[in-house]
């Protein structure tokens, strides 16, 4: 089946805060940073008042500065209130899934211009933190970390299609390295160490946006 947008969407600016550890500054100053740029970079100029809606891609700003509801702080510090302030978060994805969902307002009618912006920030915390905070994107239940989780969930459910035996083989194989072979991929040392004794090891498949905007 082929999805076509209701009508036309197009980006006509962009901007970006600077990458690196500034200790004088928070999300916010970034985002704000980020946003100026953008309004600058636009040759033709656009009127705020014309934003109906603003998108902010945020994983956990929660834990990471202790600032949760952050999509309408990021609209007040721009200028942009009142206006419908949603925040998205899909871990390492939530920059990405804030665009489709301002796509998506677009090409439905919804809006006419919409911000869609994403940040975080991470160095406020002590490197084990923020480890323990990136992990939380993992399946803590399936990996039996969480308090009350007395059983760990197989979210493949593939025991029944191939046979209980066959499907422990296939996970061990695909998605359950060793200790020693993670160990080894990440060049081993007490970093290693405790990610391994954690249980906590991410699996990444790279996506392009096709692939984003074409999910459901």
């Amino acid at each position: 089946m082929t999805r076509r947008l209701g009508r036309g969407v197009a980006v006509v600016g962009a901007g970006m805060s600077k990458f690196g550890a500034f200790p004088d500054k928070t999300g916010r100053d970034l985002f704000v940073e980020a946003y100026r740029e953008m309004a600058h970079n636009i040759d033709k100029g656009f009127d705020p008042r014309e934003i109906d809606a603003i998108y902010v891609g945020n994983f956990s700003s929660d834990l990471f500065e202790k600032q949760a509801h952050n999509a309408p702080i990021m609209a007040d510090a721009v200028g942009l209130t009142p206006r419908s302030a949603t925040r998205v978060e899909d871990a390492c994805a939530s920059g990405g899934v804030a665009l489709r969902q301002g796509l998506m307002a677009i090409a439905s009618g919804l809006a006419d211009m919409v911000l869609v912006g994403g940040f975080e920030r991470m160095t406020a915390l002590p490197t084990a933190e923020v480890t323990d905070t990136l992990a939380a994107a993992a399946d803590g239940e399936a990996a039996g970390l969480l308090p009350d989780a007395d059983h760990a969930g197989d979210p493949l459910e593939i025991d029944d299609q191939i046979g209980p035996d066959a499907a422990g083989a296939q996970l061990d194989q695909q998605v359950r390295p060793t200790g020693e072979d993670f160990r080894a991929s990440v060049g081993g040392g007490q970093d290693a160490d405790r990610i391994v004794e954690d249980r906590l090891i991410q699996f990444i498949r790279i996506m392009g946006m096709h692939e984003v905007m074409a999910g459901p």
